[in-house]
């Protein structure tokens, strides 16, 4: 079962205001809600997607909740984030060799451990095992170098390429003025 929701819920200055909401899902209808507010029931096209334009936006709750055969059978929830206030990365590949490329995806969150959708901070990446291959976070329009040991998040997310050590390892710290670090390895 698929039940994908869209934009994030970190609207800032849009407080009032409609927002259009979108939906992609496999299900058989989707229904809407903003803080507990249904914002209406829709059947879903097979494997496409719905629109809402009467999603007023409140800070709070977005939720959608997919239903097969009219019953409730998935639900996803975006929730409003705070602060930036902490760094969470996870390495992609566990089982990982000797000079293994090794992916560690990086969220910047709220204090709740909510993706912080509108962070940009700056990371910098302290390598004590393995080497720097590369960063990236998926901004078209930045254009600092990959190839340095630091880089700005976009959408409160960043990557790290590291290559892994003569016995497969990596260590990294991974920091941020402000922010709550984090070591991994």
């Amino acid at each position: 079962d698929t039940l994908h929701i869209f934009p994030h819920w970190t609207l800032p200055g849009m407080e009032g205001k409609a927002v259009p909401i979108y939906c992609y899902s496999n299900l058989d209808e989707v229904e809407l809600f903003v803080n507990g507010k249904s914002c209406g029931r829709k059947s879903m096209d097979r494997n496409w997607y719905l629109g809402w334009d009467n999603a007023v936006y409140e800070p709070g709750e977005l939720k959608a909740v997919g239903y097969r055969n009219g019953k409730a059978v998935m639900e996803k929830t975006v929730k409003t984030a705070g602060a930036p206030h902490s760094i969470n990365a996870e390495v992609y590949n566990k089982a990982v060799k000797p000079y293994d490329a090794v992916i560690v995806n990086i969220r910047i969150e709220d204090e709740n451990g909510d993706l912080s959708p509108n962070a940009d901070n700056r990371l910098f990446f302290d390598i004590k095992k393995g080497r720097l291959i590369g960063t990236g976070n998926g901004n078209p329009g930045d254009h600092d170098s990959e190839k340095l040991p630091m880089r700005r998040a976009f959408n409160g997310m960043c990557q790290l390429i590291v290559e892994a050590d003569e016995n497969g390892e990596i260590s990294v710290d991974i920091m941020s003025p402000g922010l709550q670090g984090q070591s991994i390895g």
